[in-house]
């Protein structure tokens, strides 16, 4: 740990009921902790909810504990910059790594702009994030007047706030094993956990559901009814989680976080463990053979015929089990760390080879009919990936073998369209929405309605439920949606302008808190 500002002895005074404690404060440390220097912070946190409090008034959008979360966030980003966490500066290293300026939808070029002390531009972004959080209907604009003038009002608080800070304990630094008892990889891993749980930028929504989206995968490893059920899958949470989920407003891996900080800090103490961090990786669970058997070591081969070397270093007793023989097959998630591949968590190992020769047979057969189904679609289509019809009847009249609408079974709601946007996607599988030709810019299309894209364009990035992955990145690639704007009071050209710098940015954000807990190599 460091520390990097001033001593002083901060006091604490208990509050009433409706504000904020320190036990609301501590649970956005590492582990809880609680530091000498937390009341200072509870302290500085009620006298800006007062004000938050003030300002939202009975606005039902906003009710009590958004203000609470948001001053929470304001408050931690307060402590981060003090004790020098590096999470704040982290985000911003990344932003700009990722898509070539400071911060999403502020101007960073001014004098006033800094990456180590509180500024304006950095509330704004972090009252939008919290706030923007509270629907997933719909997408608050960052430059509202009413955001702004509660970013100008509370700026001059959190200025003070930091220059008053005492000197504050710093970040939780990766030490050697022999100086804690506890090895570096499992040190990284809570770091990460950390991460994805509590941290103020990065913490996920509800990590209960992430948790509760393992259930299927615990039942793989033994009955529901099992009295050990409920530990088996908390085991599983707490190994899968830290190093499988997209968090924070860049939706990243912890590990990618975590990397960063630590390259910001460049701690010398910690510059031995840097590589192993940077070069961290997961995979979800999927199907392996096992080639070659040693004691510690094993050599695997996964469903791409890629050949691994696994360490045994996180199975029981750090070694491969005595009953698993070369060209057994294993079900399991793994993590590359310092060079190796290791179970992640709980795996199915000496399962017989079959079970990896059919998930092989069945992910070779599935892989043939993805790329002849994707080549036929093409050739039909005459090799256009995207495109727009009058209705569905055009759209089956690229495919003469297909046969007619009545003889297939079609949604209601696509059968009857009069325009129908359709893209291709690699899996073969082609994405059509009904009544959507009018927002994307194709040449050819008579549907385009600019006043139409304006308006309804960006809900093809913004719901991840309507296009798929594959499509977003297509259309942003290929500025397909050059007319799709944000709602703005000040101006339908200031509307386009925010969304169109930052559409990049707004289509990551909104795969935040997801993960990918199988394969898709293989069925579940």
């Amino acid at each position: 740990m460091a520390s990097n500002k001033k001593n002083k002895v901060p006091k604490y005074t208990p509050f009433a009921k409706d504000m904020i404690t320190l036990a609301d404060f501590r649970a956005h440390h590492y582990n809880g902790f609680d530091m000498s220097t937390d009341g200072y912070y509870v302290g500085f946190a009620n006298k800006l909810f007062k004000v938050v409090r003030k300002f939202f008034g009975n606005d039902d959008r906003f009710d009590s504990k958004i203000q609470r979360k948001l001053v929470l966030t304001l408050t931690c980003y307060v402590e981060d910059l003090v004790s020098g966490q590096g999470v704040w500066q982290a985000f911003v290293s990344l932003h700009k790594k990722k898509y070539g300026r400071e911060l999403p939808f502020f101007e960073t070029d001014d004098e006033y702009y800094s990456r180590e002390f509180p500024c304006l531009q950095a509330v704004r972004f972090l009252i939008w994030y919290v706030l923007n959080s509270t629907s997933s209907d719909t997408l608050l604009n960052p430059c509202n007047p009413a955001a702004e003038l509660l970013a100008l009002a509370i700026f001059p608080m959190i200025e003070e706030g930091y220059d008053e800070a005492p000197d504050t304990v710093g970040r939780i630094r990766i030490v050697p094993e022999e100086k804690i008892g506890v090895p570096v990889y499992y040190q990284v891993r809570n770091l990460c956990m950390w991460l994805v749980d509590r941290c103020y930028l990065t913490k996920v929504a509800d990590s209960r559901t992430l948790a509760d989206n393992l259930t299927p995968l615990a039942e793989k490893f033994g009955n529901l009814e099992d009295d050990d059920f409920e530990h088996r899958k908390a085991y599983i949470a707490d190994a899968f989680l830290p190093f499988n989920v997209n968090i924070g407003p860049l939706a990243i891996r912890a590990y990618e976080w975590l990397a960063e900080i630590m390259d910001i800090c460049h701690d010398p103490e910690e510059e031995e463990f840097m590589p192993a961090v940077n070069e961290l990786k997961s995979l979800p669970y999927s199907f392996y053979e096992y080639v070659e058997i040693g004691k510690d070591s094993a050599v695997l081969c996964n469903l791409d015929r890629e050949r691994m070397e696994m360490s045994a270093y996180t199975m029981p007793d750090g070694v491969i089990p005595s009953h698993v023989k070369a060209e057994d097959s294993a079900f399991m998630s793994l993590v590359y760390f310092d060079g190796k591949w290791m179970l992640n968590g709980i795996g199915a190992q000496g399962l017989s080879g079959e079970a990896f020769d059919k998930a092989y047979a069945l992910w070779e057969e599935k892989k043939s009919a993805m790329e002849s189904s994707f080549a036929a679609l093409m050739k039909g289509l005459r090799n256009k990936r995207i495109g727009v019809c009058a209705n569905c009847d055009e759209y089956l009249a690229h495919f003469p073998t297909a046969g007619k609408q009545e003889d297939m079974d079609i949604p209601e709601d696509i059968r009857d369209c009069d325009n129908l946007l359709y893209f291709v996607n690699t899996d073969s599988t082609v994405t059509i929405l009904p009544n959507w030709g009018d927002v994307v810019k194709l040449r050819g299309n008579k549907y385009y309605d600019k006043k139409e894209a304006a308006m309804t364009g960006l809900q093809l990035i913004m719901d991840h439920d309507l296009a798929t992955s594959e499509m977003r990145q297509y259309i942003i690639d290929n500025n397909l949606i050059p007319d799709a704007a944000m709602q703005s009071v000040e101006s339908e050209k200031a509307g386009k302008e925010l969304f169109q710098n930052n559409m990049r940015f707004l289509n990551d954000y909104m795969s935040r808190d997801s993960m990918e807990v199988f394969s898709s190599k293989i069925s579940e």
